[in-house]
C-alpha cells in the first residue's frame, strides 16, 4: 500500500516539476494561468487588508476580496470592462434589496418579488456575464437583514468598490507584456496553411483526382476552421492587451509595429522559434 502511495506521490511531484519548468522556461498557457493566479491572490489580499480597518465588525469585509477575485483579468482592459459591469450589477441588486427591506422589511412575499425582479433585470445585456450578481446581492442583503439599513447597504457597496479598485490596481501594476509578433505569427499560420491547400489543390486538379486524395484535402480544408479561430483569438487577445496598458508608456511592445513577412515555414516550427 505504501509503495503505491509513494509512486503516486512521485508522479504528482514529477508533473508539478514539469509544469513549473514550462511556466519558467517558455511563455504560453501555463505561464499566463500562473500569472493570473498570482494576480488574483494579490488583489484579494490587498482588498482584505484595506477593508478590515474600514469594517471592524467584519460584517461585509468578505465582499472586498470576493469582488476582487471576480474582476481580475489577464488584461487591464478586461479588468476595467468587468469591473464597471460588476459594480453596476451589485448596485442594482442593492437597490432591489433596499426597495423591499427599507419599506416592508423581510417578508416571504417581498423577498420573492425582489429576487424575481432582480433575476429579470439581470438578464439585460448591459450586465453581460455579471448579470447573475443582481439577484445574488438582492437575496443576500434581504436574507441577512442588511437591506433594512441604509448604513449597511452603503457598507456593502463600499466593500464591493474597494474590491474593484484593488483588482484594477493589481492589473495596472502587473500589466501583461504587449507582443504584436504573436498575433502576426497566428495570422501567418492561417495564410500559409491556406496557401498550401490552394497550391496543392491546383496541382491535384491538373490530373486525375483519386478518391482518397479528396478525403485528404477535405480534412485539410476543415482544419482551417481551427487555425482561423486560433488566429482570431490571438489577435483579439493582443488587442485587449494593448488597450489601457500602461506598458505602452514605459517600454515599446515586443515585436515591430509594422508586420513583416517571414519566410514560409511549418506553423509549429514558427511557434517554437518565436
Amino acid at each position: 500500500m505504501w509503495g503505491r502511495v509513494k509512486e503516486a506521490y512521485q508522479r504528482v511531484w514529477e508533473r508539478a516539476k514539469e509544469a513549473y519548468q514550462r511556466v519558467w522556461e517558455r511563455r504560453g498557457y501555463e505561464r499566463e494561468t500562473a500569472v493570473l493566479v498570482l494576480k488574483s491572490a494579490v488583489a484579494a489580499t490587498l482588498a482584505l487588508a484595506v477593508g478590515m480597518p474600514l469594517d471592524p465588525q467584519g460584517s461585509f469585509v468578505g465582499f472586498a476580496p470576493f469582488s476582487a477575485l471576480l474582476i481580475v483579468q489577464p488584461s487591464v482592459y478586461g479588468a476595467v470592462y468587468q469591473s464597471w459591469r460588476y459594480v453596476a450589477a451589485v448596485v442594482a441588486g442593492a437597490l432591489f434589496a433596499g426597495a423591499g427591506g427599507l419599506t416592508v422589511g423581510l417578508e416571504i412575499w417581498s423577498f420573492a418579488l425582489a429576487v424575481l425582479a432582480a433575476l429579470v433585470v439581470g438578464q439585460v445585456r448591459f450586465f453581460g456575464g455579471q448579470g447573475k450578481q443582481v439577484p445574488v446581492v438582492a437575496a443576500f442583503a434581504l436574507a441577512n437583514g442588511s437591506a433594512e439599513s441604509v448604513t449597511d447597504l452603503g457598507q456593502l457597496l463600499l466593500m464591493v468598490g474597494l474590491g474593484a479598485l484593488s483588482a484594477l490596481l493589481t492589473n495596472l501594476v502587473m500589466a501583461p507584456a504587449i507582443r504584436f509578433r504573436d498575433a502576426e505569427n497566428a495570422v501567418l499560420d492561417f495564410t500559409d496553411t491556406m496557401r498550401d491547400i490552394t497550391t496543392g489543390l491546383t496541382e491535384e486538379l491538373r490530373g486525375e483526382v483519386d478518391e482518397s486524395r479528396i478525403d485528404y484535402w477535405t480534412r485539410r480544408s476543415e482544419s482551417l476552421d481551427n487555425i482561423a479561430d486560433n488566429a482570431w483569438d490571438t489577435v483579439e487577445r493582443q488587442e485587449n492587451r494593448v488597450r489601457l496598458n500602461p506598458r505602452r508608456l514605459l517600454s515599446p511592445p515586443t515585436g515591430d509595429h509594422t508586420p513583416q513577412r517571414v519566410p514560409h515555414m511549418d506553423p509549429g516550427a514558427r511557434t517554437c522559434l518565436t
